[in-house]
């Protein structure tokens, strides 16, 4: 999930270049980001209008020929001096990915071997698909880039470190997951 603040970091940061319709800000998210952060169009919506009463954006409408009025969004100086202290602290922070994917791991004594790793199987299949899609992804030759390879890295690394565990519980290396007192249950009945 994309936190709140780079949401507004991603969308401040395409107003800086230009002034954009919210339909341009959609399709710049799908085409620049669409790989690493998804954000609904609703979702974009809300924030904008959270922006715009918070002074970071101004609006406008406009009409072109016969289509319907649209909004469109420019950036504030206000919003311009917002979007640089956003970007100075995400810039220097760093946070923990401790994704949610993980903790089903620490239950997988619950389950025959091998169910686990025919259900590890099939995450490694979605996150081969993931890596394919990201590297089909199309080039910007701009600091959108950095993101993709580092999506690539990232998934890569998951999926070689997903391959590992299945090899080890295959090849019976984890015998601590597959053992009496493996179980929970069991481990804390024997506490009792």
């Amino acid at each position: 999930m994309v936190k709140v603040l780079n949401r507004e970091l991603i969308l401040l940061g395409f107003l800086k270049n230009m002034d954009l319709h919210g339909y341009q800000l959609n399709e710049m998210l799908d085409s620049h980001l669409g790989t690493s952060v998804h954000i609904t169009k609703p979702t974009a919506y809300r924030i904008l209008a959270r922006l715009e009463e918070k002074g970071y954006i101004s609006s406008t409408e406009e009409r072109e020929g016969n289509r319907p009025i649209r909004k469109v969004f420019t950036i504030t100086e206000q919003g311009d001096s917002y979007f640089l202290q956003l970007l100075a602290k995400e810039l220097q922070s760093y946070q923990v990915n401790m994704n949610m994917d993980l903790v089903p791991l620490a239950f997988l004594n619950e389950i025959p071997k091998e169910t686990a790793v025919n259900l590890l199987q099939e995450k490694r299949k979605k996150i081969e698909e993931k890596v394919q899609k990201l590297r089909q992804s199309p080039t910007h030759n701009n600091a959108f880039d950095i993101i993709t390879r580092y999506q690539i890295l990232h998934t890569q690394t998951d999926l070689n470190w997903l391959s590992d565990l299945i090899e080890k519980i295959m090849n019976n290396e984890l015998t601590y997951l597959y053992q009496k007192g493996g179980n929970m249950n069991e481990h804390i009945s024997n506490r009792n």
